[in-house]
């Protein structure tokens, strides 16, 4: 089951053949529900080094495997039958020194469908155990859990965690340093919610719960709620979009403190076990569970509008509702953000638009971050739209716009922008395609 220790399992794994140099190379992805190809290619590809290039991708990704010796690739939480082939991962005699370890929450999966030679299970904490799960608990919780106060209400309190150790570890983390009260009251909360549920799951949820009322400010809360929005392996850069946008924090004014900002509270959720490493230290990762408790913590709470499919949910039309929501997603036509006054965070990458509306400049006065990269079919941003961003502080445009105006085509006969004089200020950061090399008008 989820929750169990799998994927700590496995990076300790990778850790120790990295430490012990037992293969040339190790490469772990996390697979997911809803398995993206292109997804795990490109991060195979980045914790190999490897140029991303469109074409040919699981080609020259098979080509770069089998210049490594012996290699070790980790796919951790498959749940159905992933085509090794499809991805680009050599297999069996193509080449004998590629290596695999899968993670799955379904034997059948491993063993029927991806045709695993060896199969290991990893069971809860059983009775048995019941030291080591004791053991865990108090090195996340601290010492403080032997004294004659604590004692009892602790000891009870693990037992409740169901030897399953992603409980024991948030429970315990969040109850760290807290008075007796609040253990007395944790313990109360999670017998309420376990009596009606037998399958253990209940128990969990509550303790994410817990985990989450005990964070010690709203904002790290909400901070929270838009990890999850995002979902695995998110860019803490998308994070601190968010977070800038709705004006998280008070007293942040540039990006940069906001990107302080988020990376500190981020660090805050990860010591809370909430959150997870990821891939790279560019984005953070969120266990299954603690991702599916959250959403419900959100769509109870109201503070999110959580879409779990493509269905438009009856609340749509619901103002009253609407107006509690602070996340909402945009259809193609993206006009009203003219309307949008006090907006400072842009983020259009990646998505089809073709024309930037000229409205932008003329309301969008507050506007620091335009992230316009990917947008591969945008070919019109009109003339002053860039410079009547009187706020800017970044622009983003790889592998998007191209179509800029000559220096020397003047009044009417303008029909798309230059990149505008805002470039000359010491904190303006702007990147577009390699490829391209715009003349500063």
């Amino acid at each position: 089951m989820g929750g169990i220790g799998k994927t700590t399992l496995v990076r300790e794994v990778k850790r120790q053949v990295k430490e012990g140099k037992l293969f040339d190379s190790v490469v772990m992805v996390n697979v997911t529900q809803t398995p993206d190809v292109e997804k795990i290619q490109n991060e195979i590809a980045d914790e190999l080094d490897l140029e991303q290039s469109r074409a040919g991708k699981a080609l020259r990704l098979r080509d770069r495997l089998k210049k490594e010796k012996n290699i070790l690739v980790i796919l951790d939480d498959i749940w159905a039958k992933l085509d090794i082939e499809e991805v680009g991962i050599p297999s069996g005699d193509e080449h004998k020194g590629c290596k695999l370890l899968l993670t799955s929450r379904d034997l059948n999966v491993l063993s029927d469908e991806m045709n695993t030679q060896q199969n290991f299970a990893v069971g809860i904490l059983k009775e048995e155990e019941e030291e080591e799960a004791w053991g865990l608990f108090k090195k996340m919780a601290g010492n403080c859990v032997e004294s004659s106060e604590l004692q009892p209400t602790a000891t009870e309190i693990a037992k409740k965690c169901g030897g399953l150790p992603i409980a024991i570890a948030i429970v315990a983390r969040a109850l760290k340093d807290k008075s007796p009260h609040a253990w007395k009251n944790a313990l109360r909360e999670l017998r309420t919610r376990s009596s009606s549920d037998s399958t253990g799951i209940a128990e969990v949820y509550s303790a994410i719960e817990g985990s989450y009322s005990y964070l010690n400010s709203e904002k790290v809360k909400q901070t929270f709620m838009l990890c999850c929005l995002i979902g695995h392996n998110g860019l803490i850069e998308e994070l601190v979009r968010y977070t800038m946008g709705l004006n998280l924090f008070g007293g942040v004014n540039t990006m940069e403190e906001g990107r302080n900002k988020v990376l500190t509270v981020v660090d805050r959720l990860k010591a809370s076990c909430l959150l997870l490493d990821s891939y790279n230290d560019e984005r953070f990762d969120i266990h299954d569970i603690v991702w599916d408790a959250a959403l419900n913590i959100a769509t109870r709470d109201r503070q999110m509008l959580v879409l779990r499919d493509s269905d438009v949910p009856k609340e749509w039309s619901d103002k009253e509702k609407m107006k509690n929501c602070w996340a909402i997603s945009l259809l193609e036509d993206i006009t009203i953000i003219g309307e949008l006054k006090k907006l400072e965070i842009l983020n259009l990458a990646p998505s089809s638009i073709k024309a930037l509306p000229k409205e932008t400049a003329v309301q969008l006065s507050r506007l620091k971050l335009l992230d316009l990269r990917s947008c591969r079919n945008l070919e019109i941003i009109p003339p002053d739209v860039l410079s009547g961003l009187s706020s800017l502080e970044e622009l983003y445009m790889d592998k998007s716009f191209a179509e800029w105006e000559d220096a020397d085509v003047v009044g009417n006969e303008r029909r798309n922008a230059r990149i505008e004089p805002f470039a000359s200020s010491n904190n303006f950061k702007c990147s577009y395609a390699d490829e391209l090399t715009p003349e500063w008008s």
